[in-house]
C-alpha cells in the first residue's frame, strides 16, 4: 500500500506550536542508582520529559517546575541554571 494512502488514513496529530520551552529532569538516586522519571505525551504516546512554554509572571525554572507539577505531579527542588539547550530543525 502506497505510504500517501497510509498517510491520509492515519495522519499525524498535529505539532506543538513553535517557540521556547522550559522543561524539567525529574530524578531521585535510589540505592545509589539514579533513577529519572519519563512521561509519555498526549499527542504521540512518546516517552517524554515535562515541558511547557513561559507561562507570565513566571520565571524558566518556575515554569519547569510547574510543568513538571502539572504534567508528572512531581515536586522538588529545581536548579535556576539550565544544563543545556538544543533547537529542533524545521520540518514540514
Amino acid at each position: 500500500m502506497p505510504t500517501r494512502i497510509l498517510k491520509s488514513l492515519f495522519p499525524r496529530p498535529p505539532l506543538e506550536p513553535a517557540g521556547p520551552q522550559y522543561g524539567a529532569i525529574p530524578y531521585t538516586v535510589v540505592d545509589g542508582q539514579l533513577v529519572v522519571l519519563l512521561i509519555t505525551s498526549r499527542g504521540r504516546g512518546k516517552w517524554i520529559f515535562p515541558k511547557g512554554g513561559l507561562m507570565s509572571g513566571k520565571t524558566p525554572w518556575e515554569s519547569a517546575a510547574h510543568e513538571a507539577y502539572e504534567e508528572a505531579g512531581v515536586e522538588g527542588e529545581i536548579e535556576e541554571h539550565p544544563i543545556g539547550s538544543y533547537l529542533l530543525p524545521v520540518t514540514e
